[in-house]
């Protein structure tokens, strides 16, 4: 089977970018998006039409998102930990949202590299993270 370039390597790139802008507002797709680019200098025909299903599921969701609001330049950060989330490794989860004003700037989620021995070790080393990250 012969997997044949993109007719329209131009076209792809368009689409690929436009996509890019929109993960701006709806993060979900950022996973998909970034599997995209990937192939931004070498599009096959595989890689175009995951690009169309792509843009297909973006179509009913226009209104979806995030809302950008104008509001104060307060960065307001909240954290947390599930201490000892993993039964295997023993190692707690944490994550963070970071916020200017009203609007979400970043989130993230992740097992922490180190074992904690406690609840409130988990959620001193989350909140290091979170200031090391926001500063």
């Amino acid at each position: 089977m012969v997997i044949r370039l993109v007719s329209n390597p131009t076209l792809y790139r368009i689409l690929v970018s436009a996509l890019q802008y929109l993960t701006f507002t709806q993060p979900d797709i950022m996973y998909v998006v970034q599997q995209l680019c990937l192939f931004m200098h070498d599009s096959r025909e595989p890689h175009f039409g995951a690009l169309k299903h792509m843009l297909h599921c973006v179509r009913g969701t226009v209104n979806n998102g995030l809302q950008l609001f104008v509001s104060s330049t307060k960065v307001i950060a909240y954290s947390d930990a599930y201490w000892v989330s993993c039964p295997d490794t023993r190692s707690s989860t944490f994550g963070y949202y970071v916020f200017l004003g009203d609007n979400i700037l970043s989130w993230y989620s992740k097992r922490q590299a180190t074992v904690s021995r406690s609840s409130t070790e988990a959620e001193y080393r989350t909140v290091a993270n979170v200031v090391a990250k926001t500063c």
